[in-house]
């Protein structure tokens, strides 16, 4: 019985060693050449709480969670779109101006 259990308990981490890794179908030269910042983005947004408490000592450190009011500012993420200058043309580029 004990052998069981331990057969069990090795197939369970094999699966979620096996299911743990994540799949890539780039291979070879498309993998080496990839470039992440030309890949499809989502858009997502963050909520960032924007007011901070006005309390301190040990005021701030009794504060409930539960009797705060919940004030948060959406920011959208999404990456630039805008066409990127390489080659010569970023070598030679000359931030200062407004070109």
């Amino acid at each position: 019985m004990k052998k069981l259990w331990m057969i069990g308990t090795a197939m369970l981490l094999w699966i979620g060693a096996a299911n743990a890794q994540e799949w890539n179908e780039l291979k070879g030269p498309a993998a080496k050449n990839y470039k992440p910042w030309k890949s499809q983005a989502k858009n997502v947004t963050a909520d960032v709480r924007s007011e901070r408490s006005e309390a301190q000592g040990p005021e701030f450190k009794n504060q409930k969670p539960w009797n705060q009011t919940d004030a948060t500012t959406p920011i959208d993420t999404t990456l630039d779109t805008s066409k990127k200058v390489t080659g010569p043309k970023a070598k030679n580029k000359k931030p200062w101006k407004n070109n």
